[in-house]
């Protein structure tokens, strides 16, 4: 997962962004409390998988 803090339009300045890589394994979770959330966005990135390898993902994932 990738983080990024948010741009501060109150100064006006172009400070760049500063970005955090967080490692995290298949199936888990990062909560953020909501004086994080202000300051940090947290995109999902989109699935660029061709279409037959998301249905093998997905169809193991309904088996379970």
């Amino acid at each position: 997962m990738t983080i990024r803090t948010k741009k501060d339009t109150s100064t006006g300045t172009g400070m760049p962004r500063t970005v955090q890589r967080i490692p995290l394994p298949h199936s888990s979770m990062f909560a953020m409390v909501l004086q994080t959330n202000t300051r940090w966005m947290h995109p999902m990135r989109q699935d660029k998988r061709p279409e037959r390898e998301d249905q093998d993902r997905r169809g193991a994932v309904d088996r379970c």
